[in-house]
């Protein structure tokens, strides 16, 4: 076999079996944080059915158990000052944050929309640590090992 032949059936040989060693590496990883994940993830759909259902049906009362407060808004933009409201506030909010559009389309909508089609929830709507969710304009936040709406983006 020549030099050259030689030298290319290495790299051949070599380059699949640093690729397999690299995804077997990487299965190996996610499959570990799989779990945490995965509760977490089902822990939020559970919270998310919960939450949509009380807002879907005007429970004010019911999204406040669900609600850390203070509970805060801020505007679209980084520099948008940071609001915070108590129960009875939130409370008076509430209605206007689902007339909020959650600006994911060229579109007019609004979070009431999204909230009653979005009757499932994609891994992608988690962080990557599992203890931050946003859905829409909708920030969830896991606090004490309980999920809870903490902040909104509101335009003023």
């Amino acid at each position: 076999m020549s030099p050259r032949l030689a030298r290319m059936s290495r790299i051949c040989v070599t380059q699949p079996l640093a690729a397999l060693l690299l995804v077997c590496t990487v299965l190996t990883q996610t499959s570990c944080a799989q779990p945490g994940a995965r509760e977490a993830a089902e822990e939020f759909r559970i919270f998310w059915t919960a939450f949509r259902s009380a807002a879907l049906d005007g429970k004010r009362e019911q999204v406040a158990t669900m609600t850390e407060f203070p509970f805060r808004t801020r505007g679209p933009l980084d520099g948008d000052p940071v609001r915070t409201y108590d129960r009875p506030a939130f409370l008076r909010l509430f209605d206007r944050l689902l007339e909020q559009d959650p600006g994911l389309s060229r579109e007019t909508s609004t979070m009431q929309r999204l909230i009653r089609d979005k009757t499932t929830i994609a891994g992608r709507e988690l962080n990557e640590g599992a203890t931050q969710a946003r859905v829409g304009s909708f920030t969830f936040r896991k606090v004490n090992g309980r999920w809870l709406f903490t902040l909104a983006y509101l335009d003023e």
